[in-house]
């Protein structure tokens, strides 16, 4: 029941945070409507229409840039298939549903077996960190702007909590099952992978039992050598000659950085409905982004944490969770 318990608490939390998406997965599928939802949509629904088709999802032939088609590659490919079994049940738009709502129970249950894991003598600290990992407005931001790959903000603790079980017992087991973690993280968000890999790095650093180095280590090559293989096909097939990736010109990508990319500190602290840069300002067709890195209560819990474990030698649940969301 232990095991059990967060996983229906945090179920519910995400039907709850999606609701009605859970009554009604096809009429109303999480996400705004002028976000990337349904660019989401249709990548989950070529990617099992060619795997269906016995085919690799790496071109359109004409789907896109219509006649010529050309060479692509699915920005989330392990949602991709986590999807395929589903759509062919249910159909892409509750498939999407289903996803959001599981990664949104996820997130939960990995956060909450880091919270446990890292303040072990804490009984609340599972329930804080998990709590307000699934329900951070960034996750919700995530969730509205229907970008498939950063909803999985599950990956990232999961990985964490393997790194961290690792390090208790440096088994064979826990470095394939850290290094898988590390690997599948990286492969469903980039940057996902650079933070946890940065995190892996740290522990290795700081380890002083050599087992502990080498299980860390090992874990680090395992995921690496999962993940490298992706990230050269994803490089080559987004820069191959007919690409239909670079669909914008530099200028306008240019522009797109200036806007999206900057985070301004205010947000940090500011909330309630706080835009900066406000999209809705911003976006010449009416787009409905929301650019949020606010972490809510999150930010008190950590100066909490801190005077709380001052002569503590371990990063405490709040103090990792902040990290992550970051």
């Amino acid at each position: 029941m232990r095991r059990i318990l967060p996983v229906l608490v945090y179920l519910a939390l995400a039907v709850g945070l999606t609701w009605p998406a859970a009554l009604h997965p096809v009429r109303d599928v999480p996400g705004a409507e002028r976000t990337d939802l349904w660019d989401s949509l249709w990548s989950i629904w070529y990617f099992c229409l060619r795997l269906r088709a016995g085919e690799l999802p790496v071109s359109v032939d004409g789907l896109l840039d219509h006649p010529d088609g050309g060479r692509l590659w699915v920005a989330d490919p392990v949602n991709a298939l986590l999807a395929f079994p589903l759509v062919s049940l249910v159909g892409v738009a509750a498939a999407w549903s289903i996803l959001v709502i599981a990664h949104i129970t996820f997130a939960g249950v990995a956060a909450h077996r880091l919270g446990e894991a890292v303040s072990p003598d804490r009984p609340w600290a599972g329930w804080v960190s998990g709590t307000l990992y699934a329900a951070s407005p960034m996750m919700l931001a995530h969730v509205h702007n229907g970008a498939s790959e950063a909803v999985g903000l599950g990956w990232m603790a999961w990985a964490a909590h393997r790194l961290i079980r690792l390090e208790g017992a440096p088994t064979p087991r826990n470095v394939g099952i850290a290094g898988m973690a590390l690997g599948i993280c990286t492969i469903a968000h980039w940057y996902a992978g650079v933070a946890v890999f940065l995190l892996g790095a740290l522990f290795l650093l700081r380890s002083r039992a050599r087992a502990v180095a080498l299980g860390l280590a090992g874990a680090l090559l395992v995921g690496a050598v999962l993940a490298a293989p992706v990230a050269w096909v994803a490089r080559s097939l987004a820069t191959a000659e007919d690409n239909v990736v670079g669909i914008k010109t530099d200028k306008e990508i240019a522009t797109v950085r200036r806007t999206i990319g900057p985070a301004d500190p205010v947000g940090f602290f500011m909330p309630g409905d706080y835009r900066s840069p406000d999209f809705r300002e911003l976006s010449r067709y009416g787009e409905e982004y929301i650019h949020c890195h606010y972490l809510g209560w999150i930010g008190i819990l950590a100066a909490f944490g801190a005077l709380a474990d001052r002569k503590s030698t371990r990063l405490n649940s709040s103090h990792l969770v902040i990290s992550y969301a970051v």
